[in-house]
Protein backbone atom coordinates (compact mmCIF):
# COMPACT_ATOMS: atom_id res chain seq x y z
CA UNK A 1 0.00 0.00 0.00
CA UNK A 2 1.34 3.40 -0.86
CA UNK A 3 2.36 5.69 1.98
CA UNK A 4 -0.28 8.25 1.01
CA UNK A 5 -3.02 5.62 1.23
CA UNK A 6 -1.78 4.49 4.65
CA UNK A 7 -1.79 8.08 5.91
CA UNK A 8 -5.32 8.62 4.61
CA UNK A 9 -6.49 5.39 6.24
CA UNK A 10 -4.91 6.25 9.59
CA UNK A 11 -6.10 9.87 9.69
CA UNK A 12 -9.53 8.74 8.50
CA UNK A 13 -9.67 6.25 11.38
CA UNK A 14 -8.62 9.01 13.78
CA UNK A 15 -11.42 11.28 12.56
CA UNK A 16 -13.94 8.42 12.82
CA UNK A 17 -12.85 7.84 16.44
CA UNK A 18 -13.37 11.54 17.13
CA UNK A 19 -16.81 11.37 15.50
CA UNK A 20 -17.78 8.42 17.71
CA UNK A 21 -16.70 10.37 20.79
CA UNK A 22 -18.72 13.36 19.58
CA UNK A 23 -21.79 11.17 18.99
CA UNK A 24 -21.67 10.00 22.61
CA UNK A 25 -21.09 13.55 23.86
CA UNK A 26 -24.02 15.07 21.99
CA UNK A 27 -26.48 12.78 23.81
CA UNK A 28 -28.48 14.54 26.51
CA UNK A 29 -28.19 13.21 30.07
CA UNK A 30 -31.16 10.82 29.83
CA UNK A 31 -30.09 9.30 26.52
CA UNK A 32 -26.49 8.98 27.72
CA UNK A 33 -27.65 7.19 30.87
CA UNK A 34 -29.85 4.89 28.77
CA UNK A 35 -26.87 4.05 26.54
CA UNK A 36 -24.68 3.22 29.55
CA UNK A 37 -27.43 1.24 31.27
CA UNK A 38 -28.15 -0.72 28.10
CA UNK A 39 -24.49 -1.60 27.77
CA UNK A 40 -24.32 -2.71 31.40
CA UNK A 41 -27.47 -4.82 31.02
CA UNK A 42 -26.04 -6.52 27.93
CA UNK A 43 -22.79 -7.39 29.71
CA UNK A 44 -24.57 -8.55 32.87
CA UNK A 45 -26.74 -10.93 30.83
CA UNK A 46 -23.54 -12.60 29.65
CA UNK A 47 -21.64 -12.52 32.95
CA UNK A 48 -24.33 -13.26 35.54
CA UNK A 49 -26.25 -16.53 35.16
CA UNK A 50 -30.01 -15.99 35.46
CA UNK A 51 -29.63 -12.19 35.33
CA UNK A 52 -33.02 -11.93 33.63
CA UNK A 53 -34.61 -13.76 36.57
CA UNK A 54 -33.36 -11.24 39.13
CA UNK A 55 -35.81 -8.86 40.80
CA UNK A 56 -36.16 -5.48 38.99
CA UNK A 57 -34.89 -3.61 42.08
CA UNK A 58 -31.82 -5.86 42.22
CA UNK A 59 -31.13 -5.28 38.52
CA UNK A 60 -31.56 -1.54 39.00
CA UNK A 61 -29.18 -1.53 41.97
CA UNK A 62 -26.60 -3.55 40.02
CA UNK A 63 -26.79 -1.20 37.03
CA UNK A 64 -26.61 1.89 39.27
CA UNK A 65 -23.58 0.57 41.15
CA UNK A 66 -21.68 -0.05 37.90
CA UNK A 67 -22.75 3.02 35.94
CA UNK A 68 -20.04 5.43 37.12
CA UNK A 69 -17.24 2.91 36.57
CA UNK A 70 -18.50 1.96 33.11
CA UNK A 71 -18.81 5.60 32.03
CA UNK A 72 -15.29 6.49 33.21
CA UNK A 73 -13.88 3.31 31.63
CA UNK A 74 -15.54 4.32 28.36
CA UNK A 75 -13.85 7.75 28.57
CA UNK A 76 -10.47 6.14 29.20
CA UNK A 77 -10.88 3.48 26.49
CA UNK A 78 -12.06 5.81 23.73
CA UNK A 79 -9.23 8.23 24.39
CA UNK A 80 -6.73 5.36 24.59
CA UNK A 81 -7.88 4.39 21.10
CA UNK A 82 -7.64 8.02 19.99
CA UNK A 83 -4.08 8.20 21.36
CA UNK A 84 -3.16 5.02 19.47
CA UNK A 85 -4.63 6.33 16.22
CA UNK A 86 -3.06 9.79 16.58
CA UNK A 87 0.33 8.31 17.34
CA UNK A 88 0.12 5.89 14.43
CA UNK A 89 -0.99 8.71 12.11
CA UNK A 90 1.69 11.17 13.24
CA UNK A 91 4.31 8.41 13.15
CA UNK A 92 3.87 8.03 9.39
CA UNK A 93 5.77 11.29 8.90
CA UNK A 94 9.09 9.95 10.21
CA UNK A 95 9.46 12.37 13.11
CA UNK A 96 11.25 11.46 16.33
CA UNK A 97 9.59 9.68 19.23
CA UNK A 98 9.33 12.73 21.50
CA UNK A 99 7.79 15.06 18.89
CA UNK A 100 5.49 12.18 17.91
CA UNK A 101 4.36 11.69 21.52
CA UNK A 102 3.93 15.42 22.19
CA UNK A 103 1.95 16.09 19.01
CA UNK A 104 -0.23 12.98 19.50
CA UNK A 105 -0.98 13.95 23.09
CA UNK A 106 -1.63 17.57 22.09
CA UNK A 107 -4.20 16.47 19.51
CA UNK A 108 -5.89 14.00 21.88
CA UNK A 109 -5.97 16.27 24.92
CA UNK A 110 -7.12 19.27 22.88
CA UNK A 111 -9.98 17.16 21.61
CA UNK A 112 -10.79 16.04 25.17
CA UNK A 113 -10.95 19.67 26.33
CA UNK A 114 -13.10 20.72 23.38
CA UNK A 115 -15.37 17.73 23.97
CA UNK A 116 -15.90 18.60 27.64
CA UNK A 117 -16.58 22.25 26.80
CA UNK A 118 -19.09 21.06 24.18
CA UNK A 119 -20.83 18.89 26.81
CA UNK A 120 -21.37 21.98 28.95
CA UNK A 121 -23.96 23.08 26.38
CA UNK A 122 -25.73 19.71 26.15
CA UNK A 123 -28.86 19.46 28.36
CA UNK A 124 -28.13 17.66 31.61
CA UNK A 125 -24.44 17.21 30.85
CA UNK A 126 -21.46 18.99 32.40
CA UNK A 127 -17.89 20.01 31.72
CA UNK A 128 -15.76 18.02 34.17
CA UNK A 129 -12.05 18.52 34.69
CA UNK A 130 -11.81 14.97 36.07
CA UNK A 131 -13.09 13.64 32.73
CA UNK A 132 -10.37 15.59 30.93
CA UNK A 133 -7.80 13.97 33.24
CA UNK A 134 -9.25 10.50 32.56
CA UNK A 135 -9.23 11.21 28.81
CA UNK A 136 -5.64 12.47 28.98
CA UNK A 137 -4.56 9.36 30.90
CA UNK A 138 -6.21 7.13 28.29
CA UNK A 139 -4.53 9.04 25.46
CA UNK A 140 -1.15 8.86 27.23
CA UNK A 141 -1.46 5.09 27.63
CA UNK A 142 -2.46 4.72 23.96
CA UNK A 143 0.46 6.85 22.77
CA UNK A 144 2.82 4.94 25.08
CA UNK A 145 1.61 1.62 23.69
CA UNK A 146 2.39 2.69 20.12
CA UNK A 147 5.79 4.08 21.09
CA UNK A 148 6.62 0.90 23.00
CA UNK A 149 5.53 -1.27 20.07
CA UNK A 150 7.66 0.85 17.72
CA UNK A 151 10.70 0.54 20.00
CA UNK A 152 10.27 -3.22 20.34
CA UNK A 153 9.87 -3.59 16.61
CA UNK A 154 12.93 -1.41 15.95
CA UNK A 155 15.15 -3.26 18.45
CA UNK A 156 13.98 -6.73 17.47
CA UNK A 157 15.13 -6.18 13.91
CA UNK A 158 11.70 -6.62 12.34
CA UNK A 159 11.49 -3.00 11.25
CA UNK A 160 12.69 -2.67 7.72
CA UNK A 161 13.30 0.31 5.56
CA UNK A 162 13.53 0.32 1.81
CA UNK A 163 17.34 0.07 2.18
CA UNK A 164 16.98 -3.20 4.13
CA UNK A 165 15.03 -5.01 1.45
CA UNK A 166 17.24 -7.09 -0.79
CA UNK A 167 16.14 -8.58 -4.04
CA UNK A 168 17.77 -11.91 -4.75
Amino acid sequence: MKERSIRILLWGSTVICMAVIFMFSVQDADRSADTSDGFINSIMQIVIPKYDEMEPDEISDTVSSLSHTVRKTAHFSLYCLLGILCSASVGRYGIGQIPRAVSSLAISISYAVSDEVHQYFVPGRACRFTDILIDAAGAAIGVSMVLAASAIRKHSGTARTSRDVRIS
